[in-house]
């Protein structure tokens, strides 16, 4: 994730070019095609010239074009990453008026601002719920899920560290983290790819769990351990430290954003982005719908012959559907936004307008909402799909409901004691009194 500005880079690779009469742009073709990963549910961006990963949530335009060309008029023809002259510049700002007054940027605009805070808010209630259930004494044994609480974390973390604070920066107009210093630029990149990315692989992970555990039924506990889980788990994190600690000397700080600079001629600029795309996105979108296919046939077979593999009395466990109704929704709420963003990309360059460019937008951002979901869901799914989810959610309840009727009880007991002892002191001290009136006759008493 990246800028403040999630609709600038796709514009500005339309701004590095030569605007047409008709409204149209072409885009120079001497910038290097490159790719790079979406932050959000394994969604893809792909872009040109700018090779930045874009911010999934954070999709405010500038004020103004010398927000992002401060000086442009002063630096044309000294930097080569902005070609563009006076007249051109007069013509982009043309367009940029166009496109930031369109009903569709608008419209897309309100959907960030009174969608995010929704998302979060009952992300955070759906993720604490199953991270607090998985971690009971019971559900804790099993390794599927150590993989569930490892997701349900890295939701949190999206949620929160990521949404929040992109949505934060564009409701009240504060400079998002990447455009703060070079520094920040570069760590925040490589926190969020870390972060970001993490979910999707513990889905794979977890998928992996349960059909190892369905197909092999003797040496299952064996394999599907919760010391194996946490091995799969540390074995992720690291491959995604690897693949994504590039970010800390290719990202720079730029005018326009924070990005991996298209005029860099190198072949470790051009190969890294697409590397990160295809562990990110592509290859554990492959493996989740394979796999979740593979797991379907699976079942399938052992409900033609009749042996119940999954829930006999040996191996009780309703987290198999669990899982695949998981991955699959996963796979179903992700795949729009990637082939949105590549279809973007892949958009031939005599088709660029401002009505398309627009629509575009607003699309990417309707489809960046339903990936957001699947950081929401996956408590209901839990809660809906897994008979073992829901006992020991019951269970929570109860014990959360009956120490707060305990010690309401105790308080009401504890009150009454006092109550007691302070009507037992009085009698004790009005038989003191008549004590001591022994010496007087009967008739004063």
């Amino acid at each position: 994730m990246g800028s403040n500005c999630r609709l600038l880079n796709p514009t500005f690779a339309i701004f590095d070019g030569e605007v047409r009469s008709d409204g149209s742009m072409d885009r120079l073709r001497t910038a290097p095609f490159a790719l790079s990963a979406e932050s959000l549910g394994g969604a893809v961006i792909v872009n040109s010239s700018a090779l930045h990963v874009h911010d999934n949530n954070t999709s405010e335009l500038p004020r103004s074009l010398d927000d992002y060309f401060p000086s442009l008029e002063d630096d044309v023809g000294n930097n080569n990453s902005l070609l563009l002259n006076n007249e051109s510049y007069t013509e982009i700002a043309s367009f940029y008026d166009l496109l930031i007054n369109h009903s569709d940027i608008k419209m897309r605009d309100d959907i960030l601002r009174y969608t995010t805070p929704v998302i979060i808010v009952i992300g955070n209630l759906s993720n604490l719920m199953a991270l607090f259930v998985l971690r009971r004494k019971k559900l804790r044994k099993n390794s599927v899920c150590f993989y569930m609480c490892a997701y349900a974390m890295a939701n949190l973390f999206i949620l929160n560290l990521m949404l929040g604070v992109a949505w934060f920066c564009f409701t009240f107009n504060k400079i998002y983290v990447t455009n703060l210093t070079d520094w920040s630029c570069r760590l925040w990149s490589f926190i969020t790819n870390v972060v970001t990315y993490s979910g999707i692989w513990f889905v794979v992970a977890m998928n992996i769990d349960r059909l190892l555990y369905t197909t092999s039924r003797t040496s299952s506990k064996l394999r599907c351990s919760v010391f194996s889980a946490k091995a799969a788990v540390l074995a992720i994190m690291t491959g995604l430290i690897v693949v994504s600690i590039h970010a800390m000397w290719t990202f720079e700080l730029q005018p326009h954003g924070c990005y991996v600079p298209f005029y860099q001629e190198d072949i470790h600029i051009l190969i890294w982005p697409w590397w990160s795309a295809t562990v990110y996105t592509y290859l554990p979108l492959f493996l989740i719908i394979a796999i979740t296919v593979v797991h379907l046939i699976v079942l399938c077979i052992y409900h033609v012959r009749r042996v119940d593999t999954v829930q006999s009395a040996d191996n009780t466990d309703s987290f198999v559907i669990t899982v695949i109704v998981v991955s699959a929704s996963f796979f179903i709420l992700a795949i729009p936004a990637t082939v949105t963003n590549i279809l973007d990309i892949h958009m031939p360059s005599s088709w660029l307008s401002v009505d398309l460019v627009a629509r575009m937008e607003l699309t990417k951002k309707i489809t960046e909402i339903l990936s957001s979901l699947n950081h929401v869901l996956f408590g209901m799914q839990l809660m809906v799909c897994s008979r073992e989810f829901r006992q020991e959610l019951v269970a929570l309840l109860r014990m959360i409901f009956c120490c707060i009727a305990s010690k309401r009880k105790f308080k009401v007991f504890e009150m009454r004691q006092v109550s007691n002892c302070e009507e037992n002191s009085i009698h004790r001290q009005g038989d003191y009194q008549l004590c001591n009136n022994n010496d007087d006759t009967t008739t004063t008493i």
